[in-house]
């Protein structure tokens, strides 16, 4: 199906060329833009200005400035300020990157989205950012990589690569992996770390509650009192542990290899025993709806 209100067909080279807000539509996908080029022998599209390509099957919508669309290969490019729109539940998942490339595995009935430069990543319970993004629809993983950071609730996660299991479109698990560092903001401003090599976080209904931390665990938690009088600091070294948490509140803390522990009363402590090396509070860098859903 075809729409425009100006364009030319070639017959005998099957060539079409649509002018002025123009439409193709065919039972995979959606092809709209201000000037949109289609070769019905190759399959073959391209489409500039405003372009907007639906995904029927998966139920996604990429815009951008330019699309390149090559049907035998199974292969979508859309770039220029590209933003991606996937409805998961009752929640919209944004992505939002320079480029964005989509491959189908026909053999494996798999998409896969590919997101460089500049990745931005917005849902309710899920903001992030990264310079290189891997979405892949069928296991429903999303792999972040080049200084990736995401947020949920009030937890920050950073790692040299992380990456997001799915389950029933909600965060099922969460791994960090080198590097990896957890930093939570309590009602008192202070920061509650944990650190280590490699960290699993296990989730439920979007929430903590269960950290796993394997090699090289260090941690940093201020004990409070109804969350309004500091008591002290707990600064702990262990190679291993296992944290557990109940409405985001770290509930207690399983040191499993040699712990080294150390706690802190309110009138000892300094800026500099307050923070684990590496860390960064990115608050300001965390992506808003409003920055998302405008090209």
């Amino acid at each position: 199906n075809l729409y425009s209100t100006d364009g030319e067909y070639h017959t005998d080279k099957k060539l079409l060329t649509l002018k002025g807000k123009s439409t193709i539509e065919n039972v995979d996908f959606i092809l709209s833009g201000d000037k949109v080029y289609f070769d019905n022998k190759k399959k073959d599209g391209d489409a500039t200005g405003n372009v907007t390509i639906t995904f029927k099957k998966e139920n996604i919508i990429i815009e951008g400035d330019k699309a390149m669309y090559r049907g035998k290969k199974y292969f979508t490019k859309v770039w220029g300020k590209s933003l991606m729109k996937s409805i998961v539940d009752k929640d919209t998942l944004y992505l939002k990157a320079d480029t964005l490339f989509s491959i189908n595995d026909t053999i494996h009935k798999n998409r896969k989205l590919t997101a460089i430069r500049d990745v931005k990543i917005f849902k309710n319970d899920l903001q992030g950012r990264c310079d290189s993004l891997v979405y892949n629809l069928q296991d429903s993983t999303i792999n972040f990589f080049d200084d990736p950071v995401l947020w949920n609730d009030k937890s920050q996660m950073m790692g040299d690569s992380i990456k997001i299991q799915m389950a029933h479109n909600k965060i099922d698990k969460l791994y960090l992996r080198v590097k990896s560092f957890i930093i939570s903001k309590d009602t008192m401003e202070n920061f509650n770390q944990i650190k280590g090599k490699k960290i699993t976080a296990y989730f439920k209904e979007n929430k903590i509650q269960l950290v796993d931390v394997f090699g090289n665990g260090e941690s940093i938690y201020f004990a409070t009192e109804n969350g309004t009088s500091l008591v002290g600091m707990n600064k702990v070294i262990c190679s291993n542990m296992l944290l557990r948490f109940k409405e985001n509140k770290l509930q207690n803390i399983s040191f499993l290899t040699k712990p080294e522990a150390q706690f802190i009363p309110p009138h000892e402590i300094s800026a500099p025993d307050a923070r684990l090396k590496g860390f960064k509070w990115r608050i300001a860098e965390k992506p808003l709806k409003k920055d998302m859903i405008v090209r």
